[in-house]
């Protein structure tokens, strides 16, 4: 559920205006979503995005990757929308 609820936030600009408890951050690829209510007041989601090349179920994992990076171009004042390309 984790990484489907990454991509979600990651891709769609997800905004919390109906949630005000919970607010968003990033470090490196870590998307951070904290709220005073939840454990150690935060969740902390390693965001990964694979694409592979043809074959890659017969060939080894660093020979079938294709290097992606994700930008953050913005996040709102009150970090409750994260924009990313």
């Amino acid at each position: 559920m984790k990484p489907l609820l990454a991509f979600l936030l990651l891709t769609t600009g997800l905004t919390f205006a109906q949630t005000p408890d919970l607010t968003l951050a990033r470090d490196k690829n870590w998307l951070i979503i904290q709220g005073p209510h939840l454990p150690k007041g935060e969740i902390r989601i390693n965001y990964l995005e694979a694409y592979c090349r043809t074959n890659s179920t017969t060939a080894d994992w660093h020979d079938t990757t294709i290097g992606h990076t994700t930008e953050l171009l913005s996040l709102s004042d009150d970090k409750k929308t994260m924009k990313l390309r």
